[in-house]
């Protein structure tokens, strides 16, 4: 006995699927550095000053929703972010 035939199954679960949200973005705290480069001990010094050095180098990677990581995004110039979409981390 089936309490839903596969046709409201199917529907059920393609309506499931599509509110799924898309994923968060993941940043590699390794990639970061080097791809910042010379640049980068003057991120290290706002995230010391901030208190939030312990965190970065604690973290494989940062999400790109940490309210840290969106508010260090919203201050950095253009060539800065450039550098940080190629720092995308993948479990792959």
């Amino acid at each position: 006995m089936n309490i839903i035939d596969r046709e409201t199954f199917a529907a059920m679960e393609a309506a499931r699927r599509a509110e799924t949200p898309p994923a968060v973005k993941k940043y590699s705290t390794l990639k970061i550095i080097r791809a910042l480069g010379s640049e980068w001990p003057v991120y290290r010094e706002q995230l010391e000053s901030g208190g939030y050095a312990d965190q970065f180098f604690a973290a494989n990677y940062l999400a790109g929703d940490d309210p840290v990581f969106v508010s260090f995004l919203a201050n950095v110039p253009d060539s800065v972010k450039a550098k940080l979409a190629e720092c995308e981390w993948s479990a792959e």
